[in-house]
């Protein structure tokens, strides 16, 4: 069992959507919470609201993780404030709106790749080593059910997410390996209230201006939970040191079972490996 009260956690991607759930589960177990996201006018309001519903146990630090130095600004912005890390969530996401993987502009990949890929590595770079060298802490990696499924149209995005959670695999056998008491969970959200298909209004200039948008950004999707619901679960998981985190396993576990099986019997991706939600939005996007 893994115990938070009084511990720092340093979550990314916290000015909305999971990361601010994750904060505010958090500040509700008594941690000390480092909110951080390349937002600043969000970040200012989502810690403000923090604090106001959770006293003054939050700080907000404005950071770009696709940059190993402010990924360590980061965390030395945390350890004045608060003391050494227990808990990372490196969960800072962007994707781009649904498009044929080879008509993706290279601008798009680099972005998702720097966001979704390097932010990870940046993190566990920066922050793993202490908790390492203390025996102390705990990650967790936002993926998403795209890192076990692989919806059409949608290339960048399942690249990184598979890729993220081949990561936290490896690091989970590297730390039991070690001996280390360190921990890692990795999150594979389904539909969560969160302002991912509105990415592109952090996007930087050095990615210039995408003609691939994402028509998802203008629809009230529904059936879609509640972020700091996602936010409870992922704090259930991690009293339970549960490596694997579903917001949605009911929906998703045949899926994933039968995308297993085709690959186990080397069988031709089909419908197994498509996302059952998004699917079921086909008839809202014109898809």
């Amino acid at each position: 069992m893994t115990a938070v009260l009084g511990k720092t956690a340093v979550i990314t991607g916290a000015a909305s959507g999971i990361g601010f759930g994750l904060a505010c589960q958090a500040l509700a177990r008594g941690m000390h919470v480092v909110m951080s996201d390349i937002d600043e006018d969000g970040l200012q309001r989502a810690l403000r609201e923090a604090t106001d519903r959770f006293g003054t146990h939050a700080a907000a630090v404005v950071a770009d993780v696709t940059a190993a130095a402010d990924v360590a600004r980061l965390k030395e912005a945390a350890e004045e404030r608060f003391g050494p890390t227990f808990l990372l969530v490196n969960n800072a996401g962007v994707t781009v709106g649904p498009h044929r993987a080879w008509e993706v502009p290279i601008e798009d990949w680099r972005w998702l790749l720097d966001v979704n890929l390097w932010g990870v590595i940046h993190g566990l770079s920066v922050f793993v080593p202490d908790m390492v060298a203390r025996d102390s802490g705990y990650v967790v990696n936002t993926a998403s059910i795209a890192g076990l499924l692989a919806p059409e149209s949608m290339a960048p995005y399942v690249a990184t997410k598979h890729a993220i959670i081949g990561i936290s695999e490896s690091l989970f056998r590297d730390l039991e390996v070690a001996g280390s008491t360190v921990r890692v969970s990795v999150l594979c959200a389904g539909p969560v209230e969160t302002r991912l298909f509105d990415a592109a209004r952090n996007r930087q200039p050095r990615y210039g201006s995408s003609p691939v948008e994402s028509v998802l950004s203008t629809l009230n999707l529904p059936d879609r939970m509640g972020a700091e619901e996602a936010g409870n679960i992922v704090f259930d998981a991690i009293a339970e040191d549960q490596f694997w985190i579903l917001t949605h396993p009911g929906l998703y576990a045949d899926a994933i079972r039968e995308r297993g099986n085709g690959a186990a019997s080397q069988a031709d991706p089909d419908e197994r490996s498509a996302d059952p939600w998004l699917r079921s939005l086909q008839t809202l996007t014109g898809e």
